[in-house]
């Protein structure tokens, strides 16, 4: 474990110090400030998501979307892509200890691996994984440019694994000349992270490298044991542009991580998982009829390896060597064309095809299997602005699925604008549909337990959803505040849910009849005076099993953020952030009583180079629980210094 945190340090020292509408405040315009509705349309407008394959501004949108910036993250001194989406409306996270540790994370109700994860345009989600969704635990945010949460199905879009949403993760890109930035953070638990990127390039190619790592002691992630549960993560991404000619492009992306978290085994009390992660992506895009039509070609690759070991002979080591209790494998191959053409100024047109190519391997109740699943797509959309403040988008997808066979879905989407008034509304409709992953699928395959038990019967079969919603948005020139309200509904039929069987406690994997999901995001942002900057979202949720009218785990009816920035003088800046979950259950149908967090933060600019920053979380020392039987960091401090150049 120590040659990573060696490494990490030699590269920093080197470089040396040489939502609807949440971060929409903290986008910067040049434009001389008007009146506070004029203003929001400029924020609003400076954004451009790629959510809906068009290249829109986020004010022009009818699905429920929300940035988060580079800016953002590092005001708010947030190290993992996880602590990002922990303020996100209609987001409920869910840790199992501390950092390093699974770190789940739920869109408006939905379970976790129906959130498909997209960096860069790989699809990240764990296809080994029996859950099938994506462990956040080893995703840090030193490359990050920006964060992209679509809230409700994105089949039509994304394909299967969207029917919750989809966080999209775009890293960042080189830049003409040559820049950099480095940091190093120290704090509880033993607890060193850092990282350096250097950038540059000019009009015919650019680049950038970026190393990061994080070493802590951590603490004991099961409430009843005591020894500390480290974690150590390196990891190191590059993304590089070449453009030979004014009409052609070429992009390469690629980013590695290697982990290794200690953790509670069985039948010892000391185990290491041991993982490796890899994402590659090369796209070549074409642009003609003066930029109008665009055809890009792509290839995307990840794979991600994990082991886990118990260490029979502890944190001393007594020469006893370590047994394998896990392993598993998952790769997944993606092809992908996309041609888009704007046809007139009021329409524009996007088709495309993809072929995934998707296996896993894990072993289960000792026997390891392989399993592999292929599909192949077509879509379309159409996005129609037929007045200046009128956009509608529509769309539809067919997956031929090798498993599971044909599945047709469609979206559409509307956004009305009324400037005078600084009003926006927009809703959309959505259709899902993700089949059953190849780890559950090999899961079942191989439980000898669940075949005895006719738990298995009848096979499963993939989930389907509908859903939409409804909200408006309102600027209001007192305070310069923007005000959200958005009702969201689906229902997601043969939800696939799990169990441990006997004697093996290996899961098996069924279907639920139907799940209904219903609730209400709220969101505010509000400048009561020039230096200070207020944010607070409110989601109300119910997401039940039909059948049974239970509520499902790990999603409280009522969560709350709050965060505020105030720049003290040119030089420091002061927030705080607060976060109330209210009452839930845990997976095993434990209660966990509602909690409040209050975190802290603080940067001060030396000079025009470099920053001094802390942060203190948990400041009321609040003992609390994420899922029951784990436990959670209590008051923690932190503090390190940046640089960019």
């Amino acid at each position: 474990m120590s040659y990573k945190s060696a490494l990490l340090g030699a590269v920093v020292f080197s470089f040396g110090i040489s939502t609807v509408v949440g971060p929409i405040a903290n986008a910067q315009t040049e434009d001389d400030p008007g009146s506070a509705v004029d203003e929001a349309d400029e924020r609003l407008d400076a954004i451009i998501v790629t959510g809906t394959r068009f290249q829109t501004p986020l004010d022009q949108l009818g699905q429920s979307v929300t940035v988060i910036t580079a800016e953002d993250i590092e005001a708010r001194q947030q190290v993992q892509v996880f602590d990002t989406l922990a303020l996100v409306p209609g987001v409920q996270t869910s840790r199992s200890g501390p950092i390093g540790t699974t770190s789940t994370v739920f869109l408006r109700g939905a379970p976790s691996n129906t959130t498909l994860v997209v960096q860069d345009g790989i699809v990240l989600n764990n296809l080994a994984a029996t859950s099938g969704g994506f462990n956040f635990a080893n995703f840090d945010t030193s490359d990050v440019e920006r964060i992209e949460v679509i809230r409700g199905a994105q089949s039509t879009i994304y394909g299967s694994d969207a029917i919750g949403g989809v966080v999209n993760i775009v890293t960042r890109s080189g830049a003409e000349g040559l820049g950099g930035s480095a940091s190093l953070e120290g704090g509880s638990f033993g607890t060193f992270r850092g990282h350096a990127t250097i950038l540059g390039g000019n009009e015919k190619a650019n680049g950038r490298l970026t190393v990061s790592g994080v070493t802590t002691d951590g603490f004991s992630a099961q409430s009843d044991n005591d020894e500390d549960d480290g974690f150590e993560n390196l990891t190191v991404s590059s993304r590089v542009a070449f453009k030979p000619v004014e009409s052609l492009t070429f992009d390469s992306v690629i980013r590695y991580s290697d982990s290794e978290l200690d953790f509670d085994g069985f039948p010892t009390d000391f185990a290491i998982s041991n993982t490796e992660e890899l994402n590659f992506a090369a796209f070549a895009t074409h642009e003609a009829l003066d930029g109008r039509l665009s055809n890009r070609f792509g290839i995307t690759y990840s794979t991600l390896d994990s082991i886990n070991l118990n260490d029979e002979g502890g944190d001393e080591g007594d020469g006893i060597p370590s047994e394998v209790t896990f392993l598993q494998n998952g790769e997944r191959l993606s092809y992908e064309y996309q041609g888009a053409l704007q046809a007139t100024d009021w329409l524009d047109i996007v088709v495309g095809a993809e072929r995934e190519e998707a296996e896993a391997s894990v072993p289960i109740a000792f026997v390891s299997f392989a399993e592999e699943v292929n599909q192949t797509s077509g879509y379309g959309l159409v996005r129609v602005r037929p007045t200046d403040w009128i956009d509608l988008t529509a769309g539809v997808r067919h997956d031929a699925n090798s498993e599971f066979g044909d599945s047709t879905t469609a979206n559409a989407s509307g956004n009305i604008r009324i400037d005078h008034t600084g009003t926006i509304l927009r809703g959309s409709y959505s259709e899902g549909f993700r089949a059953p992953s190849p780890g559950q699928l090999g899961a079942n395959a191989n439980n000898l337990d669940a075949i005895l038990t006719a738990a298995l019967d009848p096979a499963l079969v993939p989930e389907t959803s509908t859903g939409w919603d409804i909200g408006v948005q309102q600027a209001v020139p007192l305070f310069e505040t923007v005000f959200g309200v958005t009702y969201f509904q689906s229902d997601i039929d043969n939800l696939i849910a799990f169990e441990f069987v006997l004697p093996t406690f290996a899961p098996a994997f069924f279907n639920v009849d139907e799940v209904g999901i219903e609730g209400v995001e709220v969101t505010l942002n509000a400048r009561p005076l020039e230096s200070i900057q207020f944010e607070a979202n409110y989601t109300y949720l119910e997401a039940v099993d039909v059948a049974t009218g239970i509520q499902l785990d790990n999603r409280p009816e009522h969560r709350a953020t709050f965060d505020l920035s105030w720049a003290a003088t040119d030089k420091l800046n002061v927030g705080a952030q607060l976060i109330v979950n209210g009452d839930e259950t845990e997976s095993f149908g434990d209660p966990l009583d509602e909690f409040v967090l209050l975190n802290l933060r603080a940067d001060y600019a030396l000079n025009d180079i470099i920053t001094v920053f802390a942060r203190i979380d948990n400041v009321t020392d609040t003992e609390y629980e994420d899922n029951s039987g784990f436990n959670t960091p209590d008051i923690s401090a932190f503090g390190g210094i940046r640089a960019r150049f």
